[in-house]
């Protein structure tokens, strides 16, 4: 049995406290070998707007100061910032906040007794860790959603505010502000003890519930705690997670301290997590990459508000902003367009009449059809058929122009908010799905997928749609391309040379990691110069090209997007993507001797 180091009781009261004289010194511990060993604090010259202000002792009222205003220090300060969940509608109506009409109020003083629960649970952590400052996005953003210039500006910050902060508070165990964290359920039983040796040696063994082991090689206990926990659902709190540097988790069964290079819990247990991704490492292509797989993450979690689905995300934009420069689009890239696209959501159970009712609804005054963030839940980029397309090399752009533009609700006060409307024009070739074509279904497993062909052989296209087709749905229908991958298996020889991925396996079996370490520097460099030289028919490794890709008997695979006719002649709502295979009859040959003409799609 693993020795317990935590907190304990032999009263067995119904609530026992997490931040107990063990837990600071267990947290106090971990934070100071953090910012010695692993992660040094921040020398950023960064601030937030307002924060709370504790007081120098526990009797003092804490208040909220203007930082500009009142601090004036060389060294960077201290700070801690509070992550958690408001509630539902009616517990967010009655949250403790700042207001315009209360905001000078709020700098004389808040009284504790005047916060909901979790505020006071983390004023109480703050005072235990001699922190003195504390965010609270509730408290030190102003509210008012009549006027939200003060929430528009400040909420474009909100990732600095974490990523800069001494350690994050993180209310793991509740569901609303007005639970308490520091509270938990008592979970510790005693059994008597007498040594078999020794009968005068006799005492207690305390027994302390820490959840499920689920018999996984990562399970750890910080797991426990997530796996069932409304706070890790929520929208806001992605960003917060992955841009905290350091932070405290208050779980039902256990206090963790966490950062990206260890996590440790109350009863003594350590887990090393895999080593995190750093953003900055990564090549241009790679951070798309990556960006996409986190917005199929973060897609499904849960919103108060349907739109801050972009500014809950407006801190991770920001990295890719500064990794890149590329212009934000709705949650997407202008310069990963042609993959960003592609993404699809499982099947609403709507027609396509009450599907292109909810766009002609929401396209007016929110997100554009073909932003991932004018849906509700989750999305997917790779389903198990469409990966075959988007995981290969020698990807490339098919359309000759595309302009983009969108419009922020917030003017230019956040350029990672929320979006009035958007627009995509796109010069590239179309093909009309015939009529009288044949659907058929396919059940990859997860959800159906659809099959349109021709004369019952040729194989047109796989299609998700963001509806359930009917039978012979293809009246009005186009296919939209947008980009092509090499249409033939991967890990195969092509005629007149090897696999460039096995030439690369093979030499780097042979050569020192320092030269496989220069090959790839010497590969990116080129890919970046192939790219520069030809932004619009570049693709995402450089451009290059095999004898099977441009063979007559193999041609391409092809991916875009399937377009309805919106109500303005040559405009078009996005209702799904499909994947057509060259080896089916279909692929780039689809759309061989098609003109060009532009698209408008809003």
């Amino acid at each position: 049995m693993r020795q317990q180091t935590g907190c304990s009781s032999t009263t067995h009261p119904p609530l026992t406290q997490s931040l107990c004289p063990e837990n600071i010194e267990f947290l106090q511990d971990s934070l100071e070998s953090c910012t010695t060993d692993c992660h040094p604090l921040a020398q950023s010259s960064f601030l937030p707007t307002r924060l709370l202000d504790l007081g120098l002792d526990d009797t003092a009222t804490p208040r909220l100061i203007i930082t500009a205003d009142s601090l004036n220090q060389a060294d960077p300060l201290r700070y801690a910032a509070l992550s958690y969940s408001w509630g539902d509608e009616a517990a967010a109506a009655t949250q403790t906040k700042t207001e315009k009409s209360n905001f000078h109020e709020r700098l004389q003083g808040i009284p504790p007794h005047d916060m909901s629960a979790v505020l006071r649970d983390a004023v109480q952590v703050c005072r235990s860790m001699s922190v003195r400052y504390l965010w609270i996005d509730a408290l030190c953003i102003i509210q008012d959603r009549a006027d939200p210039s003060d929430w528009e500006r400040e909420s474009a910050c909100v990732g600095q505010v974490y990523q800069n902060a001494y350690f994050t508070i993180c209310a793991v165990s509740t569901s609303s502000c007005h639970e308490s964290f520091l509270a938990r359920s008592q979970h510790t039983f005693e059994l008597d003890f007498q040594s078999s040796i020794n009968p005068s040696i006799r005492g207690k063994y305390a027994l302390h519930y820490t959840g499920v082991y689920d018999g996984t090689p990562n399970h750890d206990p910080i797991s426990n705690d997530l796996r069932f926990s409304p706070w890790n659902d929520r929208g806001w709190v992605f960003q917060e997670q992955e841009l905290s540097a350091r932070k405290i988790l208050f779980g039902h069964h256990m206090v963790h301290f966490q950062c990206s290079t260890s996590e440790e819990s109350e009863n003594g247990e350590i887990f090393f997590p895999p080593v995190p991704i750093d953003w900055f490492d990564l090549d241009r292509k790679q951070v798309y990459d990556y960006f996409r797989e986190t917005t199929q993450v973060y897609a499904a979690r849960l919103l108060s508000y349907e739109s801050d689905r972009l500014p809950a995300l407006g801190g991770l934009a920001q990295r890719v902003f500064k990794s890149t420069g590329s212009r934000y689009l709705a949650g997407l890239w202008e310069e990963d367009l042609h993959l960003g696209l592609l993404w699809s959501i499982p099947p609403t159970g709507q027609t396509l009449a009450e599907r292109l009712a909810t766009l002609r609804a929401s396209t007016g005054s929110g997100a554009p059809s073909w932003s991932w963030v004018s849906q509700q839940g989750r999305i997917e980029y790779g389903r198990p058929f469409f990966r075959h397309f988007t995981i290969q090399r020698r990807v490339r752009k098919e359309y000759s122009k595309m302009e983009a533009s969108t419009t922020l609700k917030g003017g230019r006060l956040n350029q990672f908010g929320d979006v009035a409307s958007g627009r995509i024009r796109v010069r590239g070739k179309v093909f009309d799905v015939p009529k009288d074509s044949m659907l058929e279904t396919y059940d990859d497993g997860h959800n159906r997928l659809w099959r349109g062909s021709k004369d019952g052989t040729v194989k047109l296209s796989y299609f998700y749609t963001d509806w359930i087709p009917a039978q012979n749905p293809w009246d009005g229908l186009r296919m939209l391309l947008l980009s092509s991958g090499c249409g033939r298996a991967q890990g195969k020889g092509v005629e007149g040379g090897e696999d460039e991925e096995e030439e690369d396996r093979d030499s780097g079996s042979e050569d020192s990691g320092d030269d496989v370490a220069s090959k790839k520097g010497d590969q990116a460099k080129a890919q970046s110069e192939a790219e520069a030289e030809n932004a619009n028919t570049a693709s995402s490794d450089g451009g290059r090209v095999c004898d099977v890709c441009n063979g007559p008997e193999h041609g391409r695979d092809a991916g875009g997007l399937v377009l309805h006719p919106a109500e303005t002649l040559g405009e078009y709502y996005r209702v799904g993507v499909f994947d057509s295979r060259a080896d089916e009859g279909g692929g780039t040959q689809l759309f061989e001797g098609l003109g060009e003409e532009w698209i408008s799609i809003i």
